[in-house]
């Protein structure tokens, strides 16, 4: 059964549209760098994200001067723009490998776990270009399935589903399904990609850049429960905006979930310092839950 398309979802799904299909007959790089122009300035004055922003970057950097701060939020911001319009290419860009440059790091680890049957799962977060590691991933022959989430827009889901595709296959959605899926995956000696860089209550409160953070553990169950190689990976855009350094680190040893979970949140916090502008800061990454009702 589909869903159900409203007159809301039509309205809306031309609003996002309007603007990667007014650029489309730039080059795509062009295209980029104006998603940021033009969407940065909008996000930076919005309310919702503004205060978004302006609350977590309170958080984790209390001590910046008010110029700094908004010097910052405006490369966020215009970042976050330029990504909007990315990813809504994905299958461009996916098309265009000479951007990315492998970095030393744990791709012949991957060869030769796959070369085994040995699952791997790559791990990530919304920071850079999340897609080159896949992308890498798919030139190397090595194609990688993902977990995404669905739009709950049924117009845009079939360009999302699309889009997302272009890197891999199969995709999980999120969820009971999703996992049922990745299970059948994992032991098949499959690769599949994850970004775990978003508040899961339902998850452990581990430490994310010196701050509790509720972490999901599924990579980590996964991994022991299945063998399966736990690799943190990144896609990193180098000073120009557009050229990529995509890093695999070496595999997490085996341990326990938390202890490993814990290890992939300090190695997606040591990325982010080091490139603070290039994190989805929009995230509720430090959200708490809700207090019990008085009785």
């Amino acid at each position: 059964m589909t869903d159900k398309t409203t007159f809301l979802h039509r309205i809306e799904a031309i609003l996002i549209w309007v603007l990667p299909y007014a650029l489309r007959p730039l080059p795509f790089r062009m295209r980029i760098k104006a998603g940021g122009w033009i969407i940065g300035p909008i996000l930076r004055v919005l309310p919702p994200t503004r205060k978004r922003l302006s609350d977590n970057l309170d958080l984790i950097y209390p001590n910046i001067s008010k110029q700094e701060k908004r010097k910052f939020m405006g490369r966020i911001c215009k970042n976050i723009g330029a990504r909007f319009i990315e990813g809504f290419y994905n299958a461009e860009f996916h098309q265009n490998p000479q951007r990315l440059h492998l970095k030393d790091g744990a791709l012949d680890q991957i060869k030769k776990a796959k070369a085994t049957g040995r699952p791997v799962i790559l791990v990530s977060g919304h920071f850079g270009q999340w897609e080159a590691p896949r992308a890498v991933m798919m030139t190397a022959d090595m194609e990688s399935g993902a977990i995404y989430r669905k739009s709950h827009n049924p117009i845009f889901e079939r360009h999302f589903f699309k889009s997302v595709s272009a890197g891999g296959k199969p995709l999980f959605q999120a969820g009971l399904a999703g996992v049922r899926g990745m299970v059948k995956h994992l032991k098949s000696g499959g690769v599949f990609a994850i970004l775990l860089d978003q508040a899961d209550l339902r998850g452990a409160e581990l430490d994310f850049f010196g701050k509790p953070a509720f972490t999901a553990l599924t990579a980590a169950e996964l991994a022991l429960k299945f063998n399966a190689l736990l690799v943190p990976c990144y896609g990193i855009f180098r000073p120009d905006g557009y050229n990529i350094d995509v890093v695999f680190e070496p595999a997490i040893p085996h341990s326990d979930v938390k202890t490993m979970t814990q290890t992939l949140n300090n190695s997606l916090s040591a990325r982010v310092k080091a490139n603070p502008d290039q994190w989805y800061w929009l995230h509720r990454r430090w959200k708490t839950p809700p207090k019990p009702a008085q009785t």
